[in-house]
C-alpha cells in the first residue's frame, strides 16, 4: 500500500507523459528526471526516498517566484542531490538546506547552500556536541564579554526588538564548551567581502538576512573551534566557494578556498524582460531512447552530455 502511494504521488508531480512542447519549468525538469542516466542516479543516490526528492526538485524548480527556473535543469538536479549525501531535507519550509539561484556574468547558476538549522542537526547527529545553539541578541541583552574565556554574557533585559548580534555556542561531551559573539555590523562587513551575492537584489541577504548572519557566525565558529566529524567536513565542502569561511588558518582538508567576485553584483531580470527562461543549457537537441529530441541538454559535471 504504501509503495502504491509513493508511486501515485511522483506519477502525480512527473505525469504519466510529459509533453515535450512544454517549456515550463515544471515540465521541463519533469522530462529531464526522465532521461534515464538522471533515472538511474536518482534510484541509486536517494534509494527509497527518490519519489520524495523527486516531488521536492519539481516543486523547487517550478516555483514561479524563483529565480531558479532560470538556471539549467541539469544543474539544478545536481546541487539538490547533495541534500542526499548530507543527510538532509530538501525542503524550504524546513530550513534545513536549499537550492539557491545566483547569477555571474549574466548567466544563472544553481548552488547547494545549508541553513543553520542544518549545521545543527549534523553537529547533533556527529555525537560529539552536548548542546549547539545560535540565536539573535537584542538591543540590552549583551553586558560584556570575557576577553581571556571568550564567554559572552547575554543575561541582559532586552531593551528593543532591535537585533544587534549574533551569538553561537556549544559545548561537547568532552565538557569543551565555547562561544562566539559577532555584532551585526561585524557580520554584515564580513558579509560584503565574502559573499558574491550580498549586494544583489536577489540575494538570501536581503530576504533572510538574520538567518544568513546566524549560518555565517555558527559555521565560522564550528570550522574555527569546533570538532567536525566526516560527515559535517563534506557539507562544508558541498556548499562550494562561496561559502563565508573566516581564514583563521585552520582548513577543512580538500575545502577549495572562498572565491570573491568582484564587481557590482547583477539584478536579477524583470518578469517582463522575456517569456522564456533566460538560460537554457546548450544550443543542441537532446536525444531520448524514443528518439524524440529535448529543446536542451543536460550536461554533466564535466561538461558531458547526459541522456539515453
Amino acid at each position: 500500500m504504501a509503495n502504491e502511494i509513493k508511486g501515485g504521488m511522483i506519477a502525480k508531480a512527473q505525469g504519466q507523459k510529459a509533453d515535450k512542447k512544454d517549456k515550463s519549468p515544471s515540465n521541463r525538469m519533469r522530462l529531464t528526471l526522465e532521461l534515464p542516466s538522471v533515472k538511474k542516479t536518482l534510484e541509486d543516490t536517494a534509494k527509497s526516498g527518490k519519489d520524495e526528492l523527486a516531488l521536492a526538485i519539481i516543486n523547487l524548480y517550478g516555483n514561479p517566484d524563483s529565480s531558479l527556473q532560470y538556471c539549467d535543469a541539469g544543474e539544478v538536479f545536481r546541487e539538490a542531490m547533495k541534500s542526499v549525501t548530507v543527510k538532509l531535507p530538501l525542503d524550504p519550509n524546513l530550513g534545513f538546506c536549499y537550492v539557491v539561484p545566483r547569477r555571474k556574468a549574466g548567466v544563472w547558476h544553481a548552488h547547494f547552500q545549508i541553513g543553520y538549522k542544518g549545521y545543527i542537526q549534523m553537529g547533533i547527529r556527529s555525537g560529539m556536541y552536548k548542546h549547539i545553539n545560535v540565536r539573535e541578541v537584542y538591543e540590552g541583552e549583551f553586558l560584556g564579554e570575557n576577553k581571556l574565556t571568550g564567554m559572552v554574557d547575554i543575561s541582559g533585559t532586552p531593551t528593543s526588538k532591535t537585533v544587534v548580534g549574533y551569538l553561537s555556542y556549544f559545548d561537547t561531551v568532552t565538557g569543551y564548551e565555547s562561544c562566539a559573539y559577532w555584532t551585526k555590523e561585524k557580520v554584515m562587513d564580513f558579509a560584503s567581502r565574502k559573499s558574491d551575492s550580498y549586494k544583489a537584489s536577489f540575494s538570501p541577504w536581503k530576504t533572510d538576512f538574520d538567518k544568513m548572519a546566524m549560518k555565517t557566525v555558527l559555521k565560522n565558529h564550528l570550522c574555527t573551534f569546533g570538532p567536525l566529524s566526516i560527515e559535517m567536513q563534506g557539507a562544508i565542502r558541498q556548499e562550494g566557494t562561496d561559502d563565508l569561511i573566516e581564514t583563521t588558518g585552520r582548513e577543512v582538508e580538500g575545502e577549495p578556498d572562498a572565491e570573491v567576485i568582484q564587481g557590482e553584483a547583477v539584478e536579477a531580470p524583470e518578469a517582463a524582460e522575456t517569456s522564456e527562461p533566460e538560460v537554457l543549457p546548450g544550443s543542441a537537441p537532446t536525444l531520448t531512447d524514443s528518439g524524440e529530441s529535448l529543446p536542451w541538454e543536460l550536461t554533466g559535471e564535466n561538461g558531458e552530455v547526459l541522456h539515453g
